[in-house]
């Protein structure tokens, strides 16, 4: 899961190749020389030291914990309208690295992202009541009012995009009742999120997941016995949640959103007799790009001219997506775009290494 296996494997191969990994040592400068990438700058234990090499691959997997960032070319506050998840000190510094030593930039906006309900340290990823909250049934803003038709949970992108403009202080809500955790515990759910969670699965522990997180005093999840207590708690105005429902429930009743078009089959009434809601948030799981590169990953500066011996590839390298991630149509394009730039990278550099020696065997001779 996640990829470990497929590090691993090519750790592993790399090593048995007489490659040699230092970890714990993170490069902090490109050297050019003549133009070319001549070396790097490496902290080694708090010392700063050159390394020379002929040709390099940055590949440091974009930079969706860098709060700077993240607010100057998405727009979004970290940790409030964005949550990062499954990242940990991406900073961008390869891509930093690369700007530095002359890159252009590419597609540095893009994002993959997703609506996710609830959100929070107390919550398992996957756990069965982030996947009642995350079906397509009613979703409002902060002030109670619809939003979109749900069923774009269907799309990741989809759902992560228009999160994103509906959110206030960072989240929307997803609404759901006793008869609707009923009905996916009896038919199943809609929307799939994993593998191992596809359309059909039965969520049997959502309540007691509910439970816990109540009594553990989360802010994130809600419990009521009527919408103007569930109002009450959530702080939207009870008016505005009773007109929505309402209308809602009649779309419902009438098999016809006058709303969004919503398909019928998604369409689900809150009758009670408990009503709950989860805070949505967006998740971010990946900034997709930074640095211009051709097809063969090597780097371009900004006059699209090759940076001899300088590759990118996976979330730094940018042009592989628009403005996000197309998840419902390519699933997996990212890891698959991760590990084939990293090997056109790779058999590329090499080429150019071969090049390289093959001049300078023939200038030898020459002389």
């Amino acid at each position: 899961g996640n990829g470990e296996a497929v590090v691993k494997a090519l750790a592993t191969q790399a090593k048995s190749k007489g490659v040699e990994i230092v970890p714990g040592t993170p490069v902090v400068g490109l050297v050019k020389q003549g133009g070319r990438i001549g070396g790097v700058v490496v902290d080694d234990d708090g010392q700063e030291a050159e390394v020379a090499c002929k040709a390099l691959v940055v590949a440091t997997g974009g930079y969706a914990n860098n709060k700077e960032w993240i607010k100057k070319y998405t727009g979004h506050d970290l940790g409030v309208s964005l949550v990062p998840v499954g990242n940990t000190g991406k900073m961008g510094d390869g891509i930093r690295m690369a700007w530095e030593a002359g890159a252009a930039e590419d597609g540095v906006e893009a994002l993959e992202v997703v609506r996710v309900a609830p959100v929070g340290p107390e919550f398992a990823m996957g756990n069965d009541l982030e996947v009642v909250a995350m079906q397509p049934d009613l979703w409002v803003t902060a002030r109670g009012e619809r939003f979109c038709d749900e069923s774009v949970a269907l799309n990741d992108s989809h759902s992560g995009n228009v999160n994103a403009r509906f959110s206030s202080d960072g989240f929307t809500f997803s609404l759901f009742d006793e008869s609707i955790l009923e009905h996916v515990l009896e038919a199943g759910i809609d929307r799939g999120l994993t593998m191992d969670l596809r359309p059909g699965y039965r969520p049997v522990n959502a309540q007691k997941e509910i439970q816990a997180a109540i009594e553990g005093g989360s802010k994130e999840v809600f419990v009521a016995e009527s919408l103007e207590e569930l109002a009450s708690l959530t702080g939207i105005d009870p008016v505005t949640l009773r007109t929505t429902v309402d209308e809602y429930n009649d779309y419902c009743a009438k098999e016809r959103d006058k709303q969004f078009a919503k398909d019928p089959r998604f369409l689900r009434p809150l009758v009670g007799p408990k009503y709950y809601a989860a805070r949505a948030r967006t998740v971010v799981l990946g900034t997709k790009g930074g640095i211009k590169i051709n097809e063969n990953m090597e780097v371009l500066d900004k006059k699209s001219a090759v940076i001899p011996g300088l590759y990118a590839g996976g979330f730094d390298a940018g042009g592989m997506y628009g403005d996000s991630y197309p998840i419902q149509i390519s699933s997996g394009l990212s890891s698959a775009f991760a590990l084939n730039s990293g090997r056109i990278a790779g058999r590329n550099a090499l080429r150019y290494l071969e090049r390289r020696a093959d001049c300078s065997s023939r200038a030898g001779s020459s002389q």
